[in-house]
């Protein structure tokens, strides 16, 4: 028989949510692909058919966890390569940005999701709420539009235009092209996209002699934001098996294993470009320390899968 003990899965359920995004409860448990089992998802079940939304998911719900991971980004890019701790503005852009691209793909979501099959509470939420988070959402990009073309320097601006357009491409991919034709899965584009949009200060402002290193960045960065979308689509990859939704985890025989030697291997370039100069201590130890973070929670999380 399988059993969480009810203190420890949801400590670890806050955690995951918070940390990594991860919108169920932790009540169920894994086999040994990661994903979760037929005990697990009885349970699951239950939890999404509640009306009632536990108070912590509402941070994952509403992607106020992304804004804030976001945020924290452009302050090490900003440190990093414009010497300097990011302008209120700067910060204000970059999060409702990040609100907006999230809120967006979540409601696109949401329409493709059969109400029949497991889903997700952020997309059950979003498809309930549709309407409302429509009205947000439009009010929301007008005081973004009046943000930008009030406070953006034109190099902002340019570089700005290069991550809508990114964004839009993402969109595009994700939301009209057939995951059978998409060579790129979702997790990698979202983690690109991620990566270059928290950096869009630091482009504008970097000196030609860091044009190698903040490439290096970005490529390194966007790594371990993928790998942290890899690591929510193991444990969901039954509600996208159910909904017929593309993941990389679901391309993979044994995504756990891939996940592990990843960031390995992420450690172990960074460590390599460190050595090299091409990174600072301070890059190095951020980048580092995600993906140590990354795999913490994901041991923890195996941790309390206790098996009698």
């Amino acid at each position: 028989s399988v059993t969480w003990s009810s203190k420890s899965s949801r400590c670890v359920g806050i955690v995951l949510r918070i940390g990594m995004g991860i919108e169920f409860e932790g009540r169920g448990c894994c086999n040994e692909n990661g994903s979760l089992d037929s005990i697990a998802m009885d349970s699951i079940r239950a939890t999404v058919a509640s009306p009632r939304i536990p108070w912590w998911m509402w941070l994952n719900i509403t992607s106020i966890d992304a804004v804030a991971v976001g945020c924290c980004w452009v302050t090490v890019y900003t440190v990093e390569f414009c010497e300097r701790l990011p302008r209120l503005f700067e910060l204000a852009i970059v999060a409702v940005s990040i609100w907006l691209v999230y809120t967006a793909d979540r409601l696109f979501d949401a329409v493709k999701v059969n109400a029949s099959e497991p889903q997700t509470l952020r997309h059950r939420f979003h498809a309930r709420h549709r309407r409302m988070l429509w009205l947000g959402w439009i009010s929301t990009l007008s005081i973004n539009v009046a943000l930008i073309v009030g406070c953006a320097s034109e190099a902002q601006l340019r570089v700005g235009v290069v991550a809508i357009a990114a964004v839009v491409a993402y969109g595009a991919s994700v939301q009209l092209v057939r995951p059978i034709v998409r060579s790129i899965p979702k997790d990698v584009l979202a983690g690109s996209v991620f990566s270059f949009g928290v950096s869009v200060v630091a482009w504008s402002e970097y000196e030609s002699d860091e044009l190698l290193c903040l490439t290096v960045a970005n490529v390194m960065a966007a790594s371990v934001f993928s790998a942290n979308c890899f690591s929510i689509a193991i444990w969901e990859s039954n509600f996208d098996r159910a909904q017929g939704f593309d993941s990389l985890a679901s391309r993979i025989g044994n995504p756990k294993s891939e996940l592990a030697i990843w960031l390995l291997t992420h450690v172990a370039v960074a460590s390599v470009l460190f050595l090299l100069g091409l990174t600072s201590w301070f890059l190095f130890s951020c980048i580092a320390a995600s993906a140590g973070v990354l795999a913490a929670l994901m041991w923890v999380a195996q941790g309390t899968d206790h098996r009698s």
